[in-house]
């Protein structure tokens, strides 16, 4: 019995560091789910929102402090009594979520849109026409790309933003370079290792005593020069900390695979309504070249990773980028649900394979 007890203390605890770490490679997107847990819609605690964040970070890093706690045995009351709190806290939030319709867990569910398969049709054709429609992975990218300047373009003051400033104006006169620099050509430029406007601050910090009043008074005045022109509020990526996987260019595949569980559910509508045979044999080419483009139906060069595990990202020129077990992978199983056609009506489990390609029967 001790034996057994060993071992499922090990299993719970291996889960509960897996699943943190699985939620560390992405603490952004789990945020994104605790914001909808705050919506107004679920638990309307929307006063919340702006810690989102804060939360994610919290929860992820004390689900892996307790997960190795309990492996190590290490102040086994604690650990216990935590691990009781999260697992109880989370299993209320799924259920109430999911009794009550609270919150998107099932597409179906919450976000039935009354749109027409003429517009579906429109919108499916239009994508796979547009700019977001990347060939090379015969896949969509999530914003339309397009072509930023470079550092050395943008990081240029004008001469009226100098002369606005009189800290800036007294830093080239004395040349000073920690913020701010002259070239050859009269051009003025902010220190070329700024990453962004913190580094800036820590740089007006540092400088010398002599320069403090003028730091006090033109400080908010030069953080407005920065971010005017590199325009870092500008969004080009879903991540705070834009990584280099992501952003412009990139496939997001749980993006992917929403488009591909809509694109299913407007084909099943369409076949429940008896539409004309045309439009369904479009959506299902729509639904089955959507699918074509998921990364299990690739060779691993394509994909750039081993085609079954499910990856986050793919930007333009690399192969599949940051592991993990990311939402799309939620999606691609209703979607496949849906090809074997099960549904429950009236209590009774039915099959109703009507989107399942005929190849995959068995002929023999």
């Amino acid at each position: 019995m001790k034996f057994l007890t060993q071992i499922f203390r090990i299993s719970v605890a291996i889960l509960f560091i897996i699943s943190g770490f699985v939620k560390l490679n992405d603490p952004l997107g789990f945020s994104y789910k605790l914001q909808e847990y705050f919506s107004s819609d679920v638990l309307n605690l929307t006063f919340l929102d702006p810690y989102a964040l804060i939360f994610s970070f919290i929860i992820v890093v004390f689900e892996v402090v307790v997960g190795v706690f309990l492996f190590l045995g290490f102040k086994p009351k604690f650990t216990l009594w935590s691990l009781l709190s999260m697992i109880l806290f989370f299993t209320f939030l799924t259920f109430y979520s999911r009794t009550f319709s609270k919150t998107v867990f099932f597409p179906r569910a919450t976000m039935k849109l009354n749109i027409s398969q003429d517009s579906s049709l429109e919108v499916l054709d239009a994508l796979k026409s547009s700019s977001l429609f990347r060939n090379d992975q015969y896949s969509y990218i999530l914003y339309p790309n397009k072509n930023l300047p470079r550092f050395v373009d943008k990081n240029t003051l004008t001469e009226n933003q100098i002369q606005s400033s009189e800290l800036l104006k007294l830093l080239i006169k004395d040349g000073n370079k920690q913020v701010v620099t002259r070239d050859l050509r009269g051009d003025y430029h902010f220190n070329g290792n700024f990453n962004n406007v913190d580094f800036l601050k820590k740089a007006l910090a540092k400088l010398p005593g002599s320069y403090k009043k003028l730091v006090e008074k033109d400080s908010e005045k030069i953080y407005a020069i920065f971010e005017d022109i590199f325009n870092h509020k500008s969004f080009t990526g879903r991540s705070g900390t834009f990584f280099g996987y992501e952003g412009l260019g990139s496939i997001y595949w749980h993006m992917v695979s929403k488009l591909l569980l809509a694109t299913l559910e407007v084909t099943k509508d369409a076949i429940g309504n008896n539409s004309d045979s045309s439009k369904i044999g479009r959506l299902f080419d729509h639904y089955y070249e959507i699918n074509a483009g998921i990364g299990a139906h690739k060779s691993p060069e394509l994909y750039g990773a081993f085609p079954t595990d499910p990856y986050s990202h793919t930007p333009g020129g690399k192969g599949a980028q940051q592991p993990g077990m990311t939402g799309q992978v939620k999606e691609d199983i209703l979607s496949r649900f849906g090809e074997l056609g099960f549904y429950v009506k009236n209590g009774c489990l039915g099959f109703s394979p009507d989107i399942l390609n005929p190849s995959e029967f068995i002929t023999k």
